[in-house]
């Protein structure tokens, strides 16, 4: 097992069983089963529901201000992203269950352009989600600049709680080599910040830096934030590229179990 995390192919986004990304890690079944349907409904939903929710002006506490904010928030970077990881996850899930039905003739390539971008998304929201999660409650957190209201408890926690489900039941994985698509997106944030703040840009209420451990008028102390949410960001994501090779460890244990 660990000799496949480690070679060229688990660099790149081929994959042998391209199969694997529709279905339940869990399942027995050789085909998509309707529950795992139901669930790839309800959690898009969910995550549709919830992201209008926030970036639309029907919560009570939703201002002008806040509004024109949302797109600099690293926050809000991740959940659309973890957003459109979930409509695709639908998307990948119906049409193999289309095809399934023969509703949809078209032959599956090895490993489809949008199983690829699912994928992607997959391997950035997933750690990213539980880095946003615990930098804003122990770093970020301020009762006078962020109000505990419905907003903020889901898009700083059940939206973590909702991936960590998704990490127990999908059968698609997270490799390790994989690292670089989530550090790509931290690198991308970390100069969108340094542009927008230079560029004379404010976070909430006029304040100049948008998170004050991201402060680029004090560099050192920006980049010391920047070099530790790497490392923490890569951890998570070692964690669970192990935690993938568990759930495949205890099928595979069980599966013998059964079979003997």
């Amino acid at each position: 097992m660990w000799r496949q995390e480690f070679n060229l192919n688990a660099f790149t986004l081929h994959h042998d069983h391209p199969e694997q990304f529709t279905r339940c890690h869990w399942q027995k079944a050789d085909r998509v089963l309707p529950l795992w349907i139901v669930y790839r409904v309800m959690m898009a939903s969910y995550f549709l529901a919830t992201f209008l929710y926030t970036v639309l002006p029907i919560r009570p506490d939703s201002t002008d201000e806040s509004l024109k904010k949302y797109p600099i928030f690293l926050t809000n970077w991740t959940y659309i992203l973890e957003t459109v990881y979930f409509q695709l996850g639908l998307i990948v899930v119906s049409r193999k269950a289309y095809k399934e039905n023969g509703k949809i003739s078209e032959p599956m390539t090895s490993m489809p352009w949008y199983y690829r971008l699912y994928w992607v998304v997959y391997t950035i929201v997933l750690p990213g989600a539980f880095v946003v999660t615990t930098i804003f409650w122990t770093a970020v957190y301020d009762p006078v600049k962020f109000p505990m209201n419905s907003g903020n408890f889901i898009v700083h926690g059940l939206n973590s709680i909702m991936l960590l489900i998704e990490l127990l039941l999908v059968a698609h994985p997270t490799k390790i080599l994989h690292f670089y698509w989530p550090l790509s997106y931290a690198f991308t944030y970390v100069i969108f910040s340094l542009i927008y703040q230079l560029s004379g840009g404010t976070g909430v209420k006029g304040i100049i830096p948008i998170y004050k451990i991201l402060d680029w008028r004090t560099p050192l102390a920006a980049l010391g934030t920047c070099a530790f949410s790497t490392i923490f960001l890569m951890l998570l994501h070692i964690i669970f590229a192990m935690a993938h090779m568990l759930k495949v460890w205890i099928k595979k244990k069980r599966h013998s179990n059964t079979s003997n």
